[in-house]
């Protein structure tokens, strides 16, 4: 069986060979609207949470299942978007090489994304790493194969900046937000009922 970094190539690979255009929607006049397959990977909700807290706080987001095509909208973390993971950069990083910060809270940030998506087959660089990857993946288990909701990444988050900016490493004292507990038979907002497109196998 295929793993998800493979699967993600074979998509890729199907979108150039199909024409499909790339890049940012927003230079097409769609404003706000930011889209990303489903996922519970932690660069997908740093980025996500980076785009609404630095980049866009109008931002709105939609997501839809693995090998949809996007229409509308800026593709994040998606084989289709500009703002996606790729040889040496995670998806957070292509997002600060336009949306940089002089922040070294968000450059921190920016250097664990790398770690944990990049630096794969290596022991993680920074202890913080393993932290937000273990937590990412406690919540990530609680919804199944329906994703992370945007909003459960962006208040998690919240609580990662804070955490990163007391200095702590206990992954205790990163708290587990409302966003972040599921409710029984309730749909979230983030994920879009109506897209079903699918790349052709």
């Amino acid at each position: 069986m295929l793993g998800r970094d493979a699967r993600k190539w074979l998509v890729w690979v199907g979108l150039l060979a199909s024409g499909w255009p790339l890049g940012d929607a927003r230079s097409a006049g769609v404003s706000h609207l930011y889209v990303t397959w489903i996922g519970a990977e932690p660069d997908k909700g740093a980025s996500a949470w980076y785009i609404k807290r630095h980049v866009d706080p109008q931002a709105i987001f939609q997501t839809a299942p693995e090998g949809y095509l996007f229409e509308s909208g800026t593709v994040f973390d998606a084989p289709q978007g500009h703002y996606r993971r790729i040889q040496n950069a995670s998806t957070l990083e292509t997002l600060l090489r336009d949306y940089p910060s002089s922040d070294p809270i968000i450059a921190k940030l920016g250097l664990l994304m790398h770690d944990i998506e990049i630096n794969i087959w290596q022991p993680k660089r920074f202890p913080e790493s393993i932290v937000i990857e273990s937590r990412v993946k406690e919540i990530g288990t609680a919804y199944g194969d329906k994703g992370i909701p945007m909003s459960c990444f962006i208040a998690f988050f919240d609580g990662v900046e804070s955490w990163l900016r007391a200095g702590r490493t206990n992954a205790d004292l990163i708290p587990r937000p409302s966003a972040c507990i599921p409710v029984q038979g309730q749909n979230d907002a983030a994920h879009s009922a109506g897209m079903s497109q699918r790349m052709p196998r």
